[in-house]
């Protein structure tokens, strides 16, 4: 019976990575909470965590800000779909042919070829008559790519992303989801979000009257993952991204996603512990027999990116952890 299990054991491992895979967000920083520096104005996009402009100027909003703060900014009010913080972008402006932009990440793992991934955003419409920003569009979708784009190097206008909405988005007071799934034909590890079609294959209404016309729009929640009812239903939380499983011990593991170091914090501790952190093959990559300090900080960078399983044994107790390897 033993030999049978240490045979099986590694191609259990391997089934529950699969499916643990499925419930991942592998958009890091989906909902724009993490920041580098509070926004003071428009075009800072750089501020916020992982992310950047691929093609013109979008903003970046977070309550931090006064500014460009949530809900009251330049844009006018909304408030967010979730967390405190937003993106927005221009998907349409009539002072130039195809005036489009872009903004981009580095997702937190490659797409496999062959395989289904699932893909959800939320945005809501912004109308304001001192930024020319009066009227609204289809097309708002996204994009997947193998290489990443700069403001000097934008993403181009395909009229051929993976995911967009033929729906004209109108509302200005609630959040719109746009979701939709593909079949990955390359190993992206970008996306890019936007109107990725030129203006003939764009659809415009216009709801006040300026002298030119733009269509400006909020952005928040995006998720890709490989299991539709999570994607479907994905609404981020602070509270998962640092603690991943509620147990008595209360035990905090964050950031997650990390990129070269996790912080382990036990509010009380009176023993010491064991940490074992496996990939989704069941590979064994970092093991740490005797822990004994509230806080510890754990060096991961030499860990290849992707989902990671921390295992913890303290007290006779397994806890287990989910977290994202980012590079």
């Amino acid at each position: 019976m033993k030999q049978l299990l240490r045979k099986i054991l590694p191609f259990m491992l391997l089934f529950i990575g699969k499916i643990s895979y499925g419930q991942i967000n592998i958009v890091m920083n989906p909902s724009f909470e993490d920041t580098i520096n509070c926004p003071i104005g428009a075009n800072e996009l750089n501020k916020c965590t992982h992310w950047s402009s691929y093609k013109g100027s979008p903003d970046y909003m977070n309550s931090c800000s006064s500014y460009m703060s949530v809900p009251n900014n330049w844009g006018g009010y909304q408030i967010a779909a979730s967390g405190n913080a937003y993106c927005a972008f221009a998907t349409y402006a009539s002072t130039g042919p195809n005036s489009r932009e872009f903004l981009g990440s580095m997702l937190s793992s490659q797409l496999s070829i062959g395989t289904k991934y699932f893909v959800s955003l939320k945005v809501a419409l912004s109308v304001d008559f001192s930024l020319s920003t009066n009227c609204a569009t289809n097309k708002i979708g996204a994009m997947f790519s193998t290489i990443p784009y700069t403001i000097f190097n934008p993403a181009p206008i395909t009229n051929n992303p993976q995911i967009f909405s033929d729906s004209i988005i109108t509302d200005t007071l609630n959040w719109t989801r746009i979701a939709g799934s593909f079949i990955a034909d390359s190993s992206y590890s970008y996306i890019v979000l936007g109107n990725f079609f030129d203006d003939n294959n764009t659809d415009t209404v216009k709801l006040t009257s300026n002298m030119f016309d733009a269509a400006y729009y909020y952005l928040d929640d995006i998720c890709v993952s490989t299991d539709s009812t999570y994607t479907s239903n994905y609404l981020y939380s602070s509270t998962v991204s640092i603690k991943e499983a509620m147990n008595e011990f209360n035990v905090f593991i964050y950031p997650n996603p990390a990129t070269n170091f996790i912080n382990i914090h036990f509010p009380d501790l009176n023993d010491s512990y064991e940490l074992k952190i496996y990939n989704v093959l069941g590979r064994e990559v970092l093991f740490k027999p005797k822990i004994n300090t509230l806080h510890t900080i754990l060096d991961i960078s030499n860990i290849e990116e992707g989902v990671l399983f921390i295992k913890i044994l303290y007290k006779n107790q397994q806890l287990n952890y989910k977290l994202i390897k980012s590079n």
